[in-house]
């Protein structure tokens, strides 16, 4: 299970904040969709605009995907391509800024703890024709499952 691939590409920037994401975007278009069906989960949806998803996507075509994902799961039950970019405290901290305040402990699944931030390692997935992301459940320690 896992990595099938002996080279997995991660990549990191070294420009600052490369994609232009916006500081002045306004943490309010940000929208949140419960999961009804698993406790604890959400989309934020708007946390970018298309002017950001594209600069993104062209970014992303100018690095390598790879037919495998550094993830648990066998290529049974994830079958695309993907690569993980590193982003900098910069791009980072612009996301986290728009998403901040909906990150509290809604559910107290987590004893009211908050978030400290995002995770800055971004993931990147292409599919093609007939690929698929099966729907799967990560479970850590503890008895929580993500």
């Amino acid at each position: 299970m896992g990595a099938e691939h002996a080279a997995l590409p991660i990549w990191e920037n070294t420009n600052k904040n490369p994609a232009n994401l916006s500081v002045e975007y306004s943490s309010m278009q940000v929208d949140v969709k419960e999961l009804q069906e698993v406790p604890g989960a959400f989309q934020l949806l708007n946390v970018l605009s298309k002017t950001e998803c594209s600069s993104l996507i062209e970014i992303s075509e100018q690095l390598e995907f790879l037919p495998d994902t550094a993830v648990s799961l066998p290529r049974s039950g994830r079958h695309n391509d993907s690569f993980t970019w590193i982003v900098n405290e910069q791009t980072d901290g612009i996301i986290w800024q728009r998403i901040a305040h909906l990150m509290g402990d809604r559910q107290r699944l987590f004893n009211g703890s908050k978030a400290l931030g995002t995770n800055a390692r971004f993931r990147f997935y292409r599919y093609g024709q007939d690929d698929y992301f099966k729907p799967h459940q990560m479970v850590r320690g503890q008895g929580f499952v993500l």
